[in-house]
């Protein structure tokens, strides 16, 4: 009865090793992870009357012109873009951001001193090292986009955080701890 019981188990152990094999290989092999591979995505938070990003985003313009930057850029004056800001803030700051805000990668820097001191060597390991996926924003609002803005998006399914290796083994585990 034991070997019944263990021959289960690592059946389903097996199957499960596979799918997450295969999920692996299909994700790396996807359009759009194709299309990220080299870039690093930057984030970029401004105001228009903020006199420190005047220099963040010439800093940014010309780190576009050495490096693979793909940069998305939101101004805190449009009240969506600002809601997003404090959603950021609320998943991933300590504390309160403050314009300029760069995030890239699993780095948020503020401010134009810290930005000038540490965004190009950031970019340059991440560029080196085959670029970086873009940040975790949190669910993304659709309403404030006009319909030809919808329609460029790259992946309708990437809206939200994919989970974590950490989280499917938690659910592998749980699945198996119901079924033995």
């Amino acid at each position: 009865m034991m070997l019944v019981r263990l021959r289960g188990v690592m059946l389903v152990v097996a199957v499960l090793v596979a799918m997450t094999l295969a999920a692996a290989q299909a994700l790396a092999a996807s359009p759009t992870a194709k299309k990220q591979r080299g870039k690093v995505w930057v984030v970029y938070f401004s105001s228009e009357e903020c006199p420190f990003c005047k220099g963040v985003t010439r800093l940014i313009q010309e780190l576009s012109k050495k490096y693979p930057i793909k940069l998305k850029k939101f101004s805190v004056d449009k009240p969506n873009d600002h809601a997003l800001l404090d959603r950021i803030e609320s998943i991933h700051a300590k504390g309160r951001l403050e314009v300029p805000v760069v995030i890239l990668d699993e780095t948020i820097l503020m401010g134009e001193e810290e930005i000038t001191a540490k965004l190009e060597p950031i970019v340059r390991r991440l560029a080196a090292s085959g670029g970086a996926a873009p940040p975790y924003l949190g669910p993304v609002d659709d309403r404030d986009q006009p319909l030809g803005e919808k329609a460029r998006r790259e992946c309708s399914t990437c809206e939200r955080r994919p989970p974590t290796i950490g989280e499917e083994w938690a659910k592998i585990r749980g699945l198996l701890d119901r079924l033995f």
